[in-house]
């Protein structure tokens, strides 16, 4: 063999084996159909659902008040409430409603219902591509009558915060702000008549089944009246104490010492009331005069408690 021969024989045996293990590292299979689908593919955007979904009852009667935690999400714009009456044996077709909804705030919809029941109620969070979140749901059940207000209960309780927050104990009138914080009730006059009818009406409701209050109401009738109604204006000529130069004010004061009167039985209040501050104030020769301010310009509103007074 000759040299040559003998050299490209050595050089191929030092080859092949370099060649088999260069072949024979790494992973050289072709890609599965998966793999390929795969490639460039987005990641699947996930909508998350609305949180806390509660159905409470009103006071009205079939309603159902229904609140939720809106996810926290820029691309949300609405979410759609379904509800349906849970009948036994029967699947109802639920109603739906799209509620406009706002990234991470709370949201709430009124249910007005046909009728009463058990409802499955289910809310969907959805984006501005119309991708849809999971669906939550819940049952609620709305008030079958409604609540009954207890209109003397609630009466007796406003009246109770007027007097502990507005009215002077001690003179029995009242004071512009709550335990007069902010002062300046040295001209509050006309505004009497309408504090303390509020008492007297609560006086002619309660006086029968709590005495007690009821003459607790009365001293306050009794001090309003010496104090004169808190009027602050005073003329050596005035012998009733309640003449004021604007005529409304007096004829508002006039009304509630009359209702006064009639409530409580005290006669004397009307008898003086006839006797002096109408004949004085209101009546001139017996006409009776025009409503007017303290300027001498007519005041229309008050015409009627004048023509009240006019014929008590």
């Amino acid at each position: 063999m000759r040299l040559t021969e003998r050299k490209n024989l050595f050089l191929m045996l030092i080859a092949l084996p370099l060649l088999f293990c260069s072949c024979g590292s790494g992973d050289d299979s072709l890609p599965t159909k998966e793999e390929n689908d795969n490639k460039g593919e987005e990641p699947t955007i996930i909508v998350n659902p609305v949180t806390d979904l509660k159905g409470e009852e009103t006071q009205n009667a079939n309603e159902l008040k229904v609140t939720w935690q809106n996810p926290k999400d820029p691309r949300l714009i609405r979410v759609e409430l379904s509800y349906a009456l849970l009948t036994e044996g029967t699947e109802n077709e639920p109603l739906t409603q799209q509620v406009n909804a706002t990234s991470g705030s709370k949201g709430s919809f009124l249910l007005k219902l046909a009728q009463y029941g058990n409802y499955e109620i289910s809310a969907v969070a959805i984006d501005n591509y119309g991708r849809r979140s999971e669906k939550v749901t819940i049952t609620a059940t709305p008030s079958k009558t409604g609540f009954v207000i207890d209109w003397s209960a609630l009466a007796d309780s406003c009246t109770y915060v007027l007097i502990e927050q507005f009215m002077n104990k001690n003179k029995g009138t009242f004071w512009k702000s709550p335990k007069d914080i902010s002062g300046g009730s040295f001209n509050i006059y006309w505004q009497q008549a309408h504090a303390m009818d509020v008492v007297v009406y609560s006086y002619e409701r309660i006086k029968d089944e709590n005495p007690d209050l009821a003459n607790t109401y009365k001293r306050y009738f009794k001090l309003w009246f010496e104090n004169k109604a808190n009027n602050y204006h005073h003329s050596a000529s005035d012998e009733t104490g309640f003449l004021n130069p604007f005529t409304d004010d007096m004829c508002w004061i006039c009304l509630t010492m009359i209702h006064l009167s009639e409530a409580t039985g005290m006669i004397h209040i009307l008898i003086w009331l006839k006797r002096s501050m109408i004949n004085i104030s209101l009546l001139e020769h017996g006409q009776i005069t025009k409503a007017q301010d303290c300027h001498g310009r007519p005041k229309v509103m008050e015409e009627m408690p004048v023509q009240t007074l006019r014929v008590v």
